[in-house]
């Protein structure tokens, strides 16, 4: 039993399972993701530049969306690769078919405004910082990590 498990693991995937898996990366959380960080990204740069002209605010967003589409299909090709692998082929259809679905269309759509109102709705949020501190509350011993801010 453990032989074919070792043996699985490293099966290379299906051209049908790569296939499926990049249209599910296609619709799925890091898309989104990557669609609200290159809206944030490249707003925060202009932001930081207040004379920037609109000529340079445009090639910025060129500059910008180059990048990310670059990036975004390294980083599709490397998620339909991890989805193809650990999902079924069967997993697979199943998930794509609901995730275009047109009430899965019409979320995917919204979802970066949907998550911009959330983070705009909470404000600041810092896990890492707010963990840190509850960490260290009473620590002494650990004074790099528990520097205060």
């Amino acid at each position: 039993m453990i032989v074919i498990a070792l043996m699985l693991a490293g099966a290379e995937p299906s051209a049908e399972a790569l296939a499926l898996g990049r249209r599910l990366a296609e619709r799925g959380t890091l898309a989104t993701l990557l669609s609200v960080a290159e809206k944030k990204d490249t707003q925060e740069m202009i932001e930081r530049e207040p004379a920037m002209a609109e000529k340079d605010k445009a090639a910025l967003r060129a500059v910008a969306a180059k990048v990310y589409a670059q990036e975004r299909e390294r980083l599709f090709a490397a998620d339909a690769r991890a989805l193809a692998t650990h999902l079924t082929v069967e997993d697979l259809r199943t998930l794509v078919a609901q995730a275009e679905s047109p009430a899965a269309r019409h979320l995917h759509e919204a979802m970066p405004r949907v998550i911009a109102t959330t983070l705009q709705s909470v404000g600041d949020v810092d896990l890492g910082r707010q963990v840190r501190i509850a960490f260290c509350a009473d620590r002494t011993d650990l004074p790099t990590l528990c520097a205060p801010d």
